[in-house]
């Protein structure tokens, strides 16, 4: 894996592609600097849990990286499995990028990028 110093989580859900969009189009597309103006290499990654129904099929069940977004293969995608997202977006984090800092937002939220 290459390695980024920041790689930053965004959680989100399958009905909010017009936030995804959203930030897309603002803050995701600037870079981040340094005090010094230095660019910081980072890693955007949109976290997303199963469909119940992806979650019935047999076989063992595996996380799944498809362009910018990672699907946790263990979690069905409800608000009130939100704990066990963030424990399975943080091992598959620590498991399958090489980091130095993790920023975990929400599909709701800009941040300010300088």
């Amino acid at each position: 894996a290459q390695h980024v110093p920041l790689l930053v989580l965004i959680f989100t859900a399958r009905p909010n592609s017009g936030r995804r969009a959203d930030q897309q189009r603002t803050w995701l597309t600037h870079p981040w600097r340094t005090a010094d103006n230095s660019p910081v290499p980072w890693r955007y990654v949109y976290v997303l849990g199963r469909k119940a129904r992806s979650l019935q099929s047999s076989g063992p069940v595996q996380d799944e990286l498809v362009g910018d977004r990672v699907f946790l293969g263990r979690i069905q995608e409800t608000y009130l499995n939100l704990v066990h997202k963030t424990l399975d977006s943080l091992r598959w984090a620590v498991s399958s990028v090489s980091f130095d800092v993790l920023l975990k937002t929400d599909d709701d939220s800009m941040l300010h990028v300088s």
